[in-house]
């Protein structure tokens, strides 16, 4: 949700006095079907990788004890971030940009926009920490006095301070409202004092802070990282080795040209719409509709987007945590297995109460022998003994069997 949605002279000074009831309509879809379909699915998509991608990272980190680092932690910190995006993001984002209108209260349209820009601003800048710590780990023999453990926590909090802080003046400045008619509706916005105010105020903290100064930092990082590694000198290796080192100094590249690449391309877009709407004076009421109904929608996505593609540029490229992804993943799958199993086994146990109770006849000796399942998952089986359940795992793969007398 975004205050360039609303950016005619009305919306930013001007609050209406007309009754509630008198003009009052209730909330309708702004778009037509086909873009409420693409919005929809262009949205969802990033809400459900997004989420699936950064729980899967948090939950590998926090699994696996030899993983638990200060760079990893860093790295939960960035996934925690971009949940929070996900969740608070991305589904008003796009309510915004179907519907005209709020109808969702005074206290979410004050909450909700504060916990967007903030964890933007947090994701943004975890982003930045994470170049500082690479390139301390691999430029500076200092690192360990700076970032331990203390320090980190340290930094965590920072971020999430900072970006709290930066972005107060949202809290306190967006409120719903009444628009004018014939678009008396609820609506949520930002009212400031002045337009100048709050102009100063996106190209001071939210284009600064959250965009700028984090990309320059971002950009020096691994740029010193890029020219450390290109131009070292590896004791100890010989000729031999010079074309795994040559590989080494193409991948840093690589992962330097895709960070920077992929977070200016996310929201360079979105920052210069904002300029134009703010500081041009040519804008006309027409221009507005068409932007805020094809252009924004698109380029909010495309921001938005960055929260899903993190989980791949920090970790997927980690041996460690694409193994730690294959053991979630299995894990999953046998129990699933398991389940399957056991609802079976609760199958057949009442199947075979409903039969004793009919019959008016006790379990004869045959219905005591052992019983062997196959369960649908590859490696497992479990027998049944007088009542008792034995889960086994094999080695070989057997057909799907049943004995019994």
């Amino acid at each position: 949700m975004a205050d360039y949605n609303r950016t005619e002279e009305a919306f930013h000074d001007n609050f209406t006095n007309y009754s509630y009831e008198d003009y009052y309509i209730y909330p309708t879809i702004q778009q037509p079907m086909y873009m409420v379909a693409i919005l929809s699915l262009m949205f969802g998509l990033i809400f459900v990788l997004s989420l699936v991608g950064n729980c899967l990272v948090i939950a590998v980190v926090f699994r696996n004890k030899g993983m638990r680092n200060i760079t990893n932690y860093f790295i939960v910190n960035l996934a925690t971030a971009d949940i929070l995006v996900a969740i608070f993001c991305v589904p008003m984002t796009l309510l915004d940009n179907i519907y005209t209108g709020w109808p969702f209260g005074s206290v979410l349209c004050k909450t909700t926009p504060f916990i967007q820009h903030v964890s933007v601003c947090a994701s943004v800048n975890t982003l930045a920490v994470i170049a500082v710590d690479r390139y301390m780990a691999i430029c500076n023999t200092w690192r360990r006095k700076l970032f331990t453990t203390f320090t980190s926590r340290v930094a965590l909090v920072m971020i999430w301070a900072v970006a709290s802080i930066v972005q107060l003046p949202v809290f306190i400045y967006y409120e719903e409202f009444i628009g004018d008619p014939p678009y008396a509706i609820k609506m949520c916005g930002t009212h400031w004092p002045t337009y100048d105010l709050q102009r100063g105020y996106f190209v001071i903290a939210l284009f600064l802070f959250c965009y700028a100064l984090p990309l320059v930092l971002i950009l020096v990082c691994y740029m010193m990282i890029t020219i450390r590694v290109w131009n070292r000198h590896a004791p100890g290796h010989s000729a031999n080795s010079s074309g795994v080192i040559q590989k080494s100094k193409i991948k840093v590249v690589k992962m330097f040209a895709m960070v920077v690449t992929l977070f200016t391309l996310s929201w360079l877009p979105q920052y210069v719409m904002r300029f134009v709407f703010y500081y041009s004076p040519n804008l006309t009421h027409e221009i507005v509709v068409t932007l805020s109904k094809y252009v924004i929608p698109t380029l909010q996505w495309l921001g938005l987007s960055n929260s899903c593609i993190n989980p791949l540029i920090y970790c997927l490229f980690n041996k460690k945590y694409r193994r730690g992804f294959k053991t979630l993943l299995r894990c999953y799958r046998y129990r699933d297995a398991s389940h399957q199993v056991l609802k079976h086994q609760s199958t057949i146990n009442k199947s075979m109460t409903a039969d004793t109770f009919s019959r008016g006849t006790a379990l004869t000796d045959s219905t005591r022998r052992p019983t062997r399942v196959y369960s649908p998952a590859k490696f497992m089986s479990v027998e049944y003994s007088n009542g008792h359940m034995t889960v086994s795992f094999r080695k070989e793969d057997d057909d799907t069997s049943t004995s019994g007398s």
